[in-house]
């Protein structure tokens, strides 16, 4: 069995016994994704103190909040594309913010910082 990596990033997989064949795996050619997952799932400001604006493209999503003990702290399901969520309650740290399908999950963390 062989093994190569070509300029492009395309992956070779060969069989050199009777059953012989060649496997071509070619990487997706996907540009700017940061910016494309970014754009519908945002988070400000960072750090914050008293309230979190959370903008999303798909109203209706929820978005759960976790700290840095993977413990939902709050959560919230949008009617517009905007939630503003009240941080004044929680202690400093490091939370979590997930929102979106399992297929296509945005995930942002932020800080609370006072």
């Amino acid at each position: 069995m062989g093994l190569a990596v070509s300029a492009d990033g395309s992956v070779f997989i060969t069989s050199d016994d009777m059953k012989q064949f060649i496997l071509k795996v070619t990487p997706p050619r996907t540009t700017d994704v940061i910016d494309q997952d970014r754009s519908s799932f945002e988070i400000y400001p960072n750090p914050a103190g008293e309230f979190i604006e959370c903008d999303v493209i798909a109203a209706g999503s929820t978005i759960q909040v976790y700290n840095s003990l993977g413990k939902i702290v709050d959560e919230s399901s949008n009617s517009s594309n905007r939630v503003r969520f009240n941080t004044s309650s929680w202690p400093n740290g490091t939370y979590i913010f997930t929102s979106g399908s399992m297929n296509k999950p945005h995930t942002r963390s932020i800080i609370i910082a006072r």
